[in-house]
């Protein structure tokens, strides 16, 4: 598997694994973004995606609206990682800012 890049604005610059999921990824490295359902139906992990793309593998993002795609919301817990991305807007349980290159 190749390695990817998140990059969460003012924040840190993490690798994880091309086909990894989002959440987990953020939790693995410490970044423990709040979540509640894992299924999509809740919105609490949202976050924002401002560069790259994920893909939420036949998934429904129930808990956005249409607005809220447009604008970028993206649900962490039902997105598969398909290349570097930027993310901001992070619900974190542990905001410590550091730096897992």
């Amino acid at each position: 598997m190749s390695n990817c890049v998140i990059t969460i604005v003012d924040q840190t610059e993490i690798q994880t694994q091309f086909g990894d999921n989002l959440l987990s990824s953020l939790n693995k490295h410490s970044l423990l973004s709040k979540s509640a359902c894992r299924n999509g139906n809740c919105r609490i992990c949202r976050c924002r995606l401002t560069q790259g793309v994920i893909d939420y593998q036949n998934k429904i993002p129930l808990a956005l609206s249409d607005e809220d795609i447009e604008q970028g919301w993206i649900l962490p817990c039902i997105s598969t990682i398909v290349g570097d991305i930027q993310i901001t807007d992070i619900k974190a349980v542990n905001p410590k800012k550091s730096n897992h290159k």
